[in-house]
């Protein structure tokens, strides 16, 4: 079996620990795997499991089961945890929904392949999609938060949480960092319009570059002693 694409990891990881035969990034590269002959076929032997021993431990098992579940007891749950989410509008209730029932989804599928690099770029991720809603992100650690209190006896996920927390928080980091700078920026320009207008844009760069006067000398001339008139 052939896969592709970018769901399987930017190396194919995820294709390999699921099955697949090969793994391709696009459908050229597919198409000329495939034209170089027929794929091998797997080892009679091979047990598909024996590439996921960590399932043993039942984390995946009892999230994705528990989905539905998990996903309304964190919902309850943020009511008095984020005190703002009471004043969401149903939409945004409705979309809160949405967000918790992807974390969960991908809390799953990370403990499926055992790879906390995808659960906490997939939350960095989110982080930033909040940020571009006017949501902070920040209000996915008190989610996060409840979602360890319910999986409290599963070391795997708690891990993983722990991973996604730290991810959110270093978005929101970089947000600040940025938003800073950008402030900072816009003081600089206010304060070199204000003294143009104030001393007109000649004298602002004349101090600063050391432009010729009306006379067409350099100022350091007229400093010597030379007549400007």
């Amino acid at each position: 079996m052939l896969v592709g694409g970018a769901a399987f990891g930017h190396d194919g990881r995820y294709a390999r620990l699921l099955g697949a035969d090969a793994w391709a990034p696009d459908a050229r590269t597919a198409a000329d795997r495939l034209a170089r002959g027929p794929l091998p076929p797997p080892p009679r032997d091979h047990v598909t499991s024996a590439d996921l021993p960590h399932l043993a431990d039942q984390e995946y098992t009892f999230v994705f089961r528990s989905r539905r579940e998990l996903v309304r007891t964190v919902f309850d749950g943020l009511l008095d945890r984020y005190p703002p989410m009471r004043d969401y509008t149903a939409l945004q209730r409705e979309h809160t929904a949405e967000d918790l029932d992807h974390v969960v989804e991908y809390l799953a599928t990370a403990l499926y392949v055992d790879d906390r690099d995808l659960f906490a770029g997939f939350m960095s991720w989110t982080a930033s999609i909040l940020a571009a809603r006017g949501v902070p992100a920040v209000s996915l650690l008190p989610a996060l938060t409840l979602l360890g209190e319910r999986l409290r006896d599963f070391p795997r996920a708690l891990a993983l949480l722990s991973a996604g927390a730290e991810a959110v928080r270093d978005a929101e980091a970089v947000r600040h960092a940025g938003a800073a700078r950008g402030e900072e920026a816009a003081r600089d320009g206010e304060t070199i319009r204000g003294a143009e207008a104030i001393r007109g844009p000649g004298a602002v760069r004349g101090g600063v570059a050391g432009e010729r006067g009306a006379d067409g000398a350099e100022p350091a001339a007229r400093t010597a002693g030379e007549d400007a008139r």
